[in-house]
């Protein structure tokens, strides 16, 4: 079930405007954190391709479309700030939490928080605006969810 209905923007990617500017930074930021160990493997695929599914609605082909323009996208850009700014500006307080969740599952997916997921898991949430003690609750609950 879509968390909410993607507002209209005519400066933004194709793939934003498909699937949501949301859908697309969110994107963006999982990929940045499944590459900060230079190793994107079948697990962190795997449970992104499931979030994405679940959480905007979409068929794997779909999502497949998003990562793939996402991956292009990410690969030219140099910050995660634009990313995080979308977020905040667009969802709610409950869909940020959602979101740092979706974040760590993705840390965890592999078995392995290795030191670079870690940092990068450090600086989003408070950049999303979602405080260290909920970001910790959503660590937990994420791990819990994937036990």
């Amino acid at each position: 079930m879509a968390w909410w209905t993607p507002k209209k923007n005519h400066n933004l990617h194709s793939a934003e405007v498909k699937y949501g500017p949301e859908a697309f930074a969110l994107t963006c930021l999982a990929l940045e954190l499944a590459n900060s160990d230079d190793n994107f493997d079948t697990l962190e695929q795997e449970r992104l391709s499931l979030d994405l599914t679940y959480h905007f609605d979409l068929t794997i082909s779909e999502v497949e479309e998003l990562v793939e323009a996402a991956s292009e996208h990410q690969a030219r850009s140099v910050e995660t700030y634009g990313y995080t700014k979308k977020l905040r500006d667009s969802l709610d307080h409950e869909e940020l939490v959602v979101v740092v969740e979706t974040l760590w599952r993705l840390a965890f997916a592999d078995g392995n928080l290795d030191s670079e997921e870690f940092a990068f898991m450090r600086k989003i949430p408070a950049a999303l605006g979602v405080e260290n003690y909920i970001s910790e609750a959503a660590k937990r609950r994420a791990i819990e969810a994937l036990s």
